[in-house]
């Protein structure tokens, strides 16, 4: 798997690449906006041949040009490693340990017992390629009773459709469900090891659908958001929380163009201890706060002592 980020690293490697009908030259600086936007502008039919023509050139480069150093190598595709934007799937079963250690297969870390885990996904259903207009903030405010070892979690995802109201190509605005050009139709998704008891879409109670992942499930409805406009989701969900003293929650953020706005509570509900957070988050009486923009895989601790 790789995305134009990906593809953006191994350009600074090979350096700029040209082909036939591409009237200027893909490098680190422009690939990302030519392989989410530009190519469907450019080209009638969405660019598909200049593309396969692109990705052929850009791996052929891969193995005839002088590599860097394994830290320079390590520099420029760890960040697109580590935020799931490069990543190897091999037909050997002796290769999973090797590329599970050195994080190019994209494995989700496995939850511990009384451990939380938040990952928000999203995945187009129109089919169109506006996704390069979606923005979206995620909230996870936590109450952690210490006493009982309970959580309870309340979810927030708003869903931003920022596409301008333009002339833009089918590829982009089009859809197959008879809706308003610009639409984003899509499968949103919230991974997580705690039980749900409801799903609201903009404050209304809606049927979700459930499934087993290992140690976590998954939670999925379909939301349709206007050009312009936003969608809220919210998910509540209880379970079992650490047994010791320390509530650990992992972040695993979707790879995606424009990162999360992220925002995290976690509030001791019981017992006498006050918050001690870890690094990123900040404590105010018994709530500890994180905010950020997390790329890659991130765990947050809080400990009550």
């Amino acid at each position: 798997y790789i995305d134009p980020d990906g593809i953006a690293a191994l350009l600074e490697i090979t350096g700029p690449v040209t082909v036939p009908g591409l009237p200027f030259a893909l490098d680190t600086d422009n690939a990302v906006e030519y392989l989410v936007t530009d190519q469907y502008t450019i080209h009638e039919d969405g660019g598909s041949e200049v593309l396969t023509d692109l990705l052929d050139e850009v791996f052929s480069e891969l193995t005839t040009v002088a590599l860097p150093g394994p830290d320079r190598l390590g520099d420029i595709l760890g960040p697109a490693t580590r935020g799931g934007h490069l990543q190897f799937w091999s037909f050997g079963e002796d290769d999973a340990p090797l590329l599970d250690r050195v994080g190019l297969s994209g494995r989700l870390p496995a939850v511990a017992p009384g451990q939380d885990f938040l990952s928000v996904l999203t995945s187009n259903a129109n089919p169109n390629k506006i996704d390069r207009y979606l923005q979206r903030a995620v909230t996870h405010d936590v109450q952690w009773n210490r006493s009982t070892g309970r959580l309870d979690a309340a979810t927030t995802v708003r869903l931003t459709n920022t596409a301008p109201m333009a002339d833009e190509p089918v590829a982009v605005y089009g859809n197959e469900h008879d809706l308003p050009p610009g639409t984003n139709r899509t499968v949103l998704s919230i991974l997580t090891p705690l039980t749900a008891s409801e799903m609201r879409v903009d404050g209304a109670p809606v049927p979700f659908a459930q499934s087993r992942e290992f140690d976590r499930w998954r939670y999925s409805v379909i939301v349709e958001i206007p050009p312009g406009e936003e969608v809220t989701v919210e998910l509540a969900g209880a379970g079992a929380g650490p047994a010791g003293d320390t509530y650990q929650l992992i972040l695993a953020p979707q790879p995606l163009v424009t990162p999360d706005q992220v925002g995290v509570t976690v509030t001791n509900t019981g017992g006498s201890g006050i918050p001690v957070a870890g690094p990123g988050l900040d404590v105010s009486g018994r709530t500890a706060t994180y905010e950020g923009t997390p790329s890659d895989i991130t765990l947050l601790a809080v400990s009550a002592r």
